[in-house]
This record gives C-alpha cells, sequence and structure tokens, in this order.
C-alpha cells in the first residue's frame, strides 16, 4: 500500500491463516527503509518483532492463561519487563514498577481495582473511579467521565459534546478544540491537525504520512519528501519510548495526552503506566468481550489485542490491522472538497489536502501544484473562528460530510464470524469464491452459496450490538460491531437497520431460532472499519457465533444518499455499484431482465409486470422508464420518484 507517493508499506501474509508475518516499508527508488518481521506461536500470538536497523527487536511469552508474561527489548533493555497476575487478571506487579499492586480481599466491592503500589495508596469514588494515584488527582463529571486531572502543579480539564465524544481540552499548552475524532484545532498555535485519511496528518499546511505496525500504532511518520520527521517505539502497554512524539494520535491509533500520561479510548481512559483503565467498564460484566475484571486492558494481551473504543476489556483480536487502502478512499475525499471549496468539517484550504492526495497517488507534479496554491485565506480564519465558537459553547461538531469522504456502506468488524462452508471465518478473511450460509427471503430455505466480492469500508458510525441466545439451558450473550447501516432480520418485521434495533426484539438466526437483544448502543460518530460480502443468489448470509441473520445489500437509506455515495469513483467502478444496485431494486419490484431488448440497446433492460421497460442510467444511477413500444416516460431514482420528464423528442426512446 502506498502511504505516500515516495514512500510504500508492504504487509506480508502468511497463506495458510492470514496472520500478518511482516511489514516491508521502501521509498520510490525501491531503498529499504525499515523491515518488521513478526514471529507467532500456533495461537497466532506474536512471540517475536525483528526490526532492521533499529534497537527495536522484541521477543514475547505468554502464561497459561494467554497474557503477556515477558517483553524483552534486545537491544535496549529500559522497556524490557516481565508481568505476573492472578487468576482474576489482576495484575500483580510489572519489573519496570518499583513493588507490587495491592487489591482488596476477595468479596470486596471492587476486587479488581488496586488500593496501593510500592505503599503509595489508591483512592476511588463511589462509582470506582480513580481519583488519586499518589501523583495525579482526577475529578469526573456526573457521566463518570474524566473532567480535570492534576498533576505536577498543572491542572488539566476536559469537556464533552452531548454524544459522549471529548469536544475540548484546556491544560498548560493551551485549549484544543476537538471537532471529530479527526479534527483538532489547537487555539494558542492557531492551527489546525486533520486526519482526511488514517495514514494522513494535516498540520497547518503542512502534510505528513503515518506509518503503522500491526496494531495500527504509528511507528514513525514521514514528509513530502518521504524524510521519515519522527518516529517511536512502544512498551507492551503503549508507553511511548520517545517522549518527544508529536504525533498524539499513536499508540492503536488513539489519541495520548502528555500533560496526564492517560490514553483516551473513547469510552475510558487508560495508563499505560499501570496497564489499567482508571475506570471500571459501565457495560454488564457478562457480555461477551467485557470480562469480569473491568479494569484490564485487552485482557491482560496488549502484544496482539487492542481496545481503542474503550469496550471491550477483553480486546479486538489483531492477526495484523490493514487499514484501508487510501487508493479506495482518494476520490472520496475529493469530492468532499468539492463541497464549498473547503476541507471536510473545518473549511480548510483545500490545496494542501489535495497535495496530500496527490502524493498519495504517486503525482508528485499534481502535488506540487496544489501546494503552490495552498495559502489561506480571510475566509478559511473566520471558519475556523465560528466553529471555535461552536465548540466554545459545548456544541458537538458532528461529520457532516463524514458520508461524502469514506462513501455510503453496511458492513461489519473485521473480527466478526461468518458461517461457512468449512465453520466459522473472520468476514475479514473471507475470499471471493467461498462459499457462505444463506438464506432465501421468502421460503426460509438455507444453503450454502458463492461470495462474488467482499468489499472493506470505512464507515462513518458504529452500533454495538449484543444478543442474548439460549443454549443448553444456559443464557450466552455476544456483542457484535456493525455500522448504523447493516440489515438484521427481526422476527415478524424484517430486515431492519443495526442502528434503529431496539433492546427486547428477537433476531432471527440460523435455523429459524432467535436471539433476543439485550443491549444497543449506537454511536453516531465513531468511525468503524469493516467488511461486508456480496452473495450471489439470496444476498444473505450469517453472522457472529450467533448466527444472525443479515442481508449483504439494501444498505442505503434513500435515493439521495445512494447517489452520493458513487460520487468520486472510477468510472468502471461506478458503472459496477449502479448496475449491482439497480439489479437489486428491479429483483424487489420483480422485474425481470429482457436480454434480448438488453443486448440491442446496450444497456441493462427490466420489464415489470405491466410490460412497461425500465433500463439503467449508469451515468445518474436512475431508471430510464419506457412504455410496452419502447416511448420513453420519464427518468426515475430508486425510490421510484420521478426526476425528469419524457423525451418527446425520442432520444431516449427503446428499441424493440
Amino acid at each position: 500500500m502506498w502511504v505516500s507517493g515516495l514512500v510504500k508499506d508492504e504487509p506480508v501474509r502468511a497463506r495458510s491463516r492470514g496472520w500478518l508475518t511482516g511489514i516491508l516499508t521502501r521509498d520510490s527508488a525501491g531503498n529499504r527503509l525499515l523491515g518488521a518481521t513478526y514471529s507467532r506461536d500456533a495461537a497466532g500470538r506474536i512471540t517475536s518483532i525483528d526490526e532492521d536497523g533499529t534497537a527495536n527487536d522484541w521477543t514475547y511469552t505468554y502464561d497459561r492463561f494467554g497474557r503477556v508474561a515477558t517483553a524483552i527489548r534486545a537491544n535496549n533493555p529500559a522497556y524490557s519487563e516481565t508481568f505476573i497476575y492472578a487468576d482474576n487478571d489482576n495484575l500483580i506487579s510489572r519489573s519496570r514498577l518499583a513493588g507490587s499492586f495491592v487489591y482488596p480481599s476477595a468479596g470486596s466491592s471492587r476486587p479488581h481495582a488496586p488500593t496501593s503500589l510500592n505503599g503509595v495508596a489508591f483512592s476511588y469514588d463511589p462509582n470506582g473511579n480513580m481519583i488519586n494515584d499518589g501523583s495525579r488527582q482526577l475529578n469526573y463529571d456526573l457521566a463518570n467521565r474524566v473532567a480535570s486531572v492534576t498533576a505536577n502543579g498543572s491542572t488539566t480539564s476536559f469537556a464533552y459534546g452531548p454524544d459522549g465524544a471529548r469536544a475540548k481540552k484546556i491544560g498548560s499548552n493551551g485549549t484544543t478544540l476537538y471537532y471529530s475524532a479527526d479534527v483538532e484545532f489547537d487555539m494558542a498555535a492557531n492551527a489546525f491537525t486533520r486526519y482526511p485519511h488514517m495514514d494522513i496528518k494535516l498540520v497547518g499546511n503542512n502534510v505528513y504520512f503515518l506509518h503503522r505496525d500491526h496494531l495500527s500504532s504509528v511507528r514513525f511518520v514521514t514528509n513530502m519528501a518521504g524524510q521519515i520527521v519522527e518516529s517511536t517505539d512502544y512498551a507492551a502497554y503503549g508507553e511511548t519510548t520517545n517522549k518527544a512524539m508529536t504525533t498524539q494520535k499513536n499508540y492503536i491509533g488513539e489519541r495520548f495526552d502528555p500533560e496526564t500520561g492517560l490514553m483516551y479510548l473513547n469510552a475510558r481512559y487508560m495508563d499505560p503506566r499501570f496497564g489499567r483503565f482508571i475506570s471500571p467498564d459501565d457495560w454488564d460484566p457478562t457480555k461477551e468481550g467485557v470480562g469480569t475484571n473491568r479494569y484490564a486492558y485487552a485482557s491482560n494481551d496488549p502484544v496482539n489485542k487492542s481496545d481503542p473504543n474503550g469496550h471491550m476489556g477483553n480486546g479486538s483480536w489483531n492477526t495484523g490491522f490493514q487499514p484501508p487502502s487510501i487508493e479506495d478512499t482518494l476520490n472520496d475525499i475529493q469530492t468532499a472538497l468539492d463541497i464549498g471549496g473547503m476541507a471536510p468539517v473545518v473549511g480548510a484550504p483545500i490545496d494542501a489536502v489535495n497535495a496530500a492526495v496527490s502524493l498519495a497517488r504517486g503525482d508528485l507534479v499534481g502535488a506540487g501544484l496544489s501546494l503552490f496554491g495552498a495559502v489561506p485565506g480571510p475566509g478559511d480564519y473566520a471558519t475556523a473562528a465560528k466553529l471555535a465558537k461552536r465548540a466554545e459553547d459545548g456544541i458537538s461538531v458532528e461529520r457532516k460530510v463524514a458520508r461524502e469522504m469514506w462513501g455510503v456502506a453496511c458492513s461489519l468488524a473485521p473480527e466478526t464470524p461468518v458461517v461457512t462452508k468449512f465453520g466459522l471465518v473472520p468476514i475479514s478473511e473471507i475470499k471471493v469464491g467461498d462459499f457462505v450460509l444463506a438464506r432465501n427471503e421468502g421460503s426460509g430455505k438455507e444453503n450454502f452459496q458463492r461470495v462474488l466480492k467482499t468489499y472493506e469500508n470505512v464507515d462513518p458510525d458504529t452500533t454495538i450490538l449484543t444478543v442474548t441466545k439460549k443454549k443448553n439451558g444456559t443464557d450466552v450473550t455476544e456483542t457484535i460491531l456493525s455500522d448504523g447501516r447493516h440489515p438484521f432480520f427481526v422476527d415478524g418485521v424484517g430486515f431492519v437497520r443495526a442502528r434503529s434495533l431496539s433492546v427486547g426484539q428477537l433476531l432471527v438466526v440460523s435455523g429459524g431460532k432467535t436471539a433476543r437483544i439485550s443491549a444497543h448502543k449506537y454511536l453516531s460518530s465513531k468511525p468503524l472499519h469493516a467488511f461486508n460480502l456480496e452473495i450471489e443468489k439470496d444476498h444473505t448470509f450469517f453472522a457472529g457465533k450467533t448466527a444472525l441473520w443479515v442481508h449483504n445489500g439494501n444498505c442505503y437509506d434513500n435515493a439521495q444518499d445512494f447517489e452520493k455515495s458513487i460520487q468520486g469513483y472510477s468510472t468502471g467502478e461506478r458503472v459496477a455499484r449502479i448496475k449491482d444496485t439497480l439489479k437489486d431494486v428491479a429483483s424487489k419490484n420483480g422485474w425481470q431482465k429482457d436480454a434480448k431488448i438488453s443486448k440491442v440497446n446496450g444497456r441493462d433492460v427490466y420489464k415489470d409486470k405491466k410490460k412497461e421497460y425500465w433500463s439503467i442510467d449508469t451515468e445518474k444511477g436512475r431508471f430510464e422508464k419506457a412504455d410496452k413500444r419502447g416511448k420513453h416516460l420519464g427518468e426515475f431514482d430508486i425510490d421510484g420518484n420521478q426526476t425528469g420528464k419524457p423525451d418527446t423528442k425520442g432520444r431516449h426512446d427503446l428499441k424493440i
């Protein structure tokens, strides 16, 4: 994958299991900048990382519960350490910290919250939030979010928007406003930092490219000349070895606050020095992925797992994160830039962003031309001032052009199992030609059907869905991450988008049985790296260990939504998406394709029950309707709304 026109990251994967076994980074001349090789045990856990040309070689061992036991940095042992855990997943000691953690006795109200370390007492509020660890004092708001942290005589305070996302930070370095997860404004420096793609960082008009490891942690940053401008390694639980690292979205791609020493993981904050969350998970501990230890991070295996949303105590397994290809989203980004002549959300000068896009494509000439025009004008600062005022007033600025940037998709998190001919396989590992279990919506018949296409998306929102199903008389729960659009089949209702589901509804699973929705949370501004499939006949499949019946299409709220989503793609990709979607609409309406008339007219033509014809306009993503004789009756969108008048001059008539 080209991360810029000058530097390329090449992931290497094991053929048999798809595990990441290495990342090779080269410049455009083929010179090797960095190479990392991952060795794994039979369970897929990383046992060593060999990084050539650096002091960042690691070896890891695990205890019988799969928790990291040792992390040894061979050439630079300052961050090497040994870990000891109790059977209940409490971290007893890590060798880089003096002394041991002390925990309440069995049966206490918070058995997983340490009360002291090496004789220094910790204290908590009644909700289990740490308020003092001997070096920091912490305060929380009514929603149990960190409101302020005082350390070394300096206080850093935080404010949050209505959606719960962090909106503002005030500290010794000034005030930072967060308009979304990917846009921030430093008021002291009067500068925006943006992430139009997860591998691109814009600071003012300066463009940087982020190079990541298997956990999506930023390892080094290059500029537009392909030079490494900063780099870092990480200790086992995420401490940066480069304390001067300016890219704050670093470990697992999330924000580190150097003023407090805490990682902001959206729902909660994690202390990488302690290897623990400072607040308990407020989710039900019986949910899959949460676990009974509400303070543990990533099941005590941060080498292979991560918890970027702060709600998965057991972490999400990473066989090796591979972010969405920049090429997959560049057209969408440029489409967003066309809206009002401004960069997404914050009204930044578009030339610097277009330069980044040009570089990412390898177009150095185009990048140079774009940068030549990257001079901010008064309008840019006026826009910034307006947005800053809105954030100061506590108004959360939503990602208004998220769909223009990322496209519209319906998809599931990479680790979501899918029922295949050979058992459960993560959706990210499904290949074209594989057979998955599908179900016919009319007959209810289930059989294995071929996968025609696979999709990888960065969706603008996330739905966290927990279902409960009886198994041998016992309730078994499962949590699935989906974007807000993915359709799940509700018993007695039909397919319903994930964001519109509600607790208590029954979802149909394989075999016609049901699972009850026991928890549902929709995060409108939390992007999701996710995957989807297209199945050959019934366009459905079964997802999760519970085998929930889901649809692989119908991912658009309306015609306008669909037509927005196809903008910016290459001609071939746009035509393919239009044909696929309109074919699905025709099928749902009971129309039949007329092969003869399609061939004569050079376009796909469908006949309805009234013997009227509907031909596909592959430029607009709409239907052209004609009567029995082929006379044009007008243009219609996929919702059936007439969008164009009949052509009385015969230019749009069909040859019958």
